[in-house]
This record gives structure tokens, C-alpha cells and sequence, in this order.
């Protein structure tokens, strides 16, 4: 097998013309500045509605259709439907991992966090020598969350605490 040496071999020798090909477009920089990457989800995910699973799985479903055509036809991914097909679950639902607190905790918690703010005027804080919460917990609880910010640390006074 040949080694290439030189990137411009693999691009063509549209550099050394004064050419921009379109493979030097597409490579990503990478910013080393920020402490924490935020990741890019793909563009493809989740764009089918209930709608179309529906359609597609019932087309299936009395045979005028096989998978594979409905997939492409109504914009359903392929494994998705076929694994949607095989348990006979239509409903779309959030996507992600799911929330380990569940919904009644996650609202109990948000209420106390803001009668605390409400009543000492201070932020809350996280342990940070043990259990702490981290950054992607903080950011995507806070994303659910609307009515609950980060705010600056305040003094409080003696009579206070």
C-alpha cells in the first residue's frame, strides 16, 4: 500500500493552482479557549413527526409498502421504523436520556431552589468536595428549567444566616 506524504496530493493539486478545493471547507477547527465543548448534534436527528411514523408504520402495516420504501417515502428513519414496527409504539416522546430525579421530583426541587433564592437572596450551590453536580447536569437542568437562573454571589448579612 502506498504512503501519501504530502495533504496536497489527497486534495489534488488545486492548492498549488491558487484554488481553494472543496475538502478545505469541510475541516473543522477545534477552539482550545473554552473549558467546556458544547456538542454539535447531527441535523438528522428526530426531524420525522408522529404524523409520518404513523403513516409509514400503517402502509406497512396492509402491505402496500415494505419498510425500507415506507422509511424513505415518509422520512422515517429505517431502524427507527422498523423498531417502532416490531413493538407497535407510535408516540414520538423526548429524545435524550431520561431525567434521573423524574418530573414531580424535578419540579419539587425547582420550587425549593427558588423559595430558598426568594428568601436568602443567595444562589444555590452544589457541594464542591464531594457529589457535586456537573457542568452538562447543571447546564441541561437549567435548559429544562427556564425559571431558575445562575446569579452572582451576593453578600449576606449575619442576622440572615
Amino acid at each position: 500500500m502506498q504512503e501519501i506524504d504530502d495533504v496536497s496530493e489527497i486534495r489534488g493539486n488545486s492548492e498549488i493552482e491558487g484554488q481553494t478545493s472543496a475538502t478545505d471547507q469541510e475541516i473543522p477547527t477545534v477552539s482550545n479557549n473554552s473549558r467546556y465543548t458544547k456538542r454539535k448534534r447531527g441535523a438528522g436527528r428526530g426531524n420525522w413527526t408522529e404524523q409520518s411514523l404513523k403513516a409509514a408504520i400503517s402502509s406497512v402495516k396492509n402491505g402496500e409498502m415494505t419498510i425500507c420504501s415506507a422509511s424513505k417515502s415518509y422520512g422515517v428513519p429505517r431502524k427507527t421504523l422498523e423498531r417502532r414496527y416490531k413493538c407497535e409504539n407510535d408516540k414520538k416522546g423526548p429524545m435524550g436520556q431520561f431525567s434521573m430525579l423524574g418530573q414531580q421530583m424535578n419540579k419539587d426541587f425547582v420550587t425549593h431552589i427558588t423559595t430558598m433564592q426568594r428568601r436568602l437572596k443567595i444562589s444555590h450551590r452544589f457541594s464542591k468536595k464531594i457529589e457535586k453536580a456537573s457542568y452538562d447536569w447543571m447546564q441541561m437542568f437549567l435548559k429544562r428549567n427556564a425559571d431558575i437562573s445562575l446569579g452572582g454571589s451576593k453578600g449576606v448579612s449575619v442576622a440572615r444566616s
